[in-house]
């Protein structure tokens, strides 16, 4: 996890202000969502639509990812979105006025955007084809911060990274965090039958408490 703590850029690590520092949304509360950037090819990727909701009861909500990524190069929330006809080219400071919106209250970020250097490196991990140390820290992000209380909810796919992410949402300073894995899906339309088995772990630093 050496590479991927390097680009961690904790509060703890990085107390001052910088010119490259996130702006920070007046909301009482933020949720950032990070699934694996490479998509998901076997079940439905319900994220985006959790948080759209979510917004609508006035909890602020921010997504960010990729429109495609290796190694999976499953279905993204950016393709989904851009099938909608939404706006994926958004900067962080857009996207704090639509967290901010009473009326809105969600948005989403493309790396693309927020770090184009780092996204410069998609063709290089498409030769690399296993995923690398990145695609575990660039889920644990913050491209718009609040004055108020934040959370992190992160998707993973392998067992062994829960631990590494919830130590990196811990370094964020974020109030909350949330891990999730979905290991078996099987979906029947004609019936509407789901059978999903999640495994969830997280912890609340108001209360010091990990939860599983």
């Amino acid at each position: 996890m050496s590479l991927a703590i390097s680009f961690d850029t904790a509060k703890t690590c990085h107390p001052q202000p910088s010119k490259s520092s996130p702006p920070v949304a007046d909301v009482r509360s933020l949720t950032h969502y990070g699934e694996p950037y490479d998509g998901n090819t076997r079940y439905f990727r319900s994220t985006l639509f959790v948080a759209a909701v979510r917004a609508c009861y006035g909890e602020s909500c921010l997504l960010h990812g990729v429109e495609w990524m290796p190694s999976k190069g499953g279905v993204t929330e950016e393709q989904m979105l851009n099938f909608m006809g939404a706006n994926t080219h958004l900067s962080p400071l857009q996207a704090k006025k639509l967290l901010e919106d009473e009326n809105i209250g969600f948005a989403y970020i493309s790396q693309r955007e927020a770090h184009p250097s780092l996204y410069s490196l998609v063709a290089l991990r498409e030769h690399i084809k296993k995923c690398s140390p990145i695609a575990t820290a660039e889920k644990v992000q913050q491209f718009v911060k609040a004055r108020g209380k934040e959370a992190i909810v992160s998707g993973f796919y392998h067992e062994g990274y829960e631990d590494p992410l919830l130590m990196l949402m811990r370094r964020r300073g974020v109030d909350s965090g949330l891990v999730v894995k979905v290991w078996n899906l099987h979906l029947v339309l004609g019936s509407f039958c789901i059978h999903a088995f999640l495994y969830i772990i997280g912890f609340n630093s108001s209360n010091h408490n990990k939860f599983c």
